[in-house]
């Protein structure tokens, strides 16, 4: 299962535990039905702004992200900033340059660790 596969069953899941409408749920997170679709089929992955709107209404984006559940002992110098990005609203790439530099991490590692997230930054 891919990161849209995951956002994807994310939402059914909180629309199973709701009692809404799939795409109910997926509204409320600013996903449209054609949106929602392509992340089932695989072919595509959400962006960071609908993962932030994920994260902001109590979705375990991490688990979307990585496919592996929020634990406090993942949480490493390594995925840190990946994790802040997403959860900052207005993360530019000032924010994300500052991190970078924290965890001493130039652009060409940040987008190779940050492929499989859509997180690209200009050289």
């Amino acid at each position: 299962m891919n990161i849209g596969q995951r956002a994807y069953q994310a939402i059914c899941d909180r629309a199973k535990q709701t009692g809404r409408k799939i795409l109910e749920e997926a509204g409320a997170v600013y996903v449209s039905k054609e949106v929602l679709w392509r992340w089932k089929s695989g072919r595509f992955e959400p962006r960071a702004y609908f993962l932030q709107q994920m994260a902001l209404a109590g979705y375990d984006v991490f688990w979307v992200l990585t496919g592996e559940k929020m634990n406090v002992d993942l949480f490493t110098e390594e995925n840190e900033a990946i994790i802040k990005h997403y959860e900052m609203p207005d993360a530019g790439v000032y924010i994300v340059r500052k991190e970078m530099t924290e965890i001493g991490c130039n652009i060409e590692e940040w987008n190779r660790r940050a492929n499989d997230v859509d997180l690209y930054l200009p050289d």
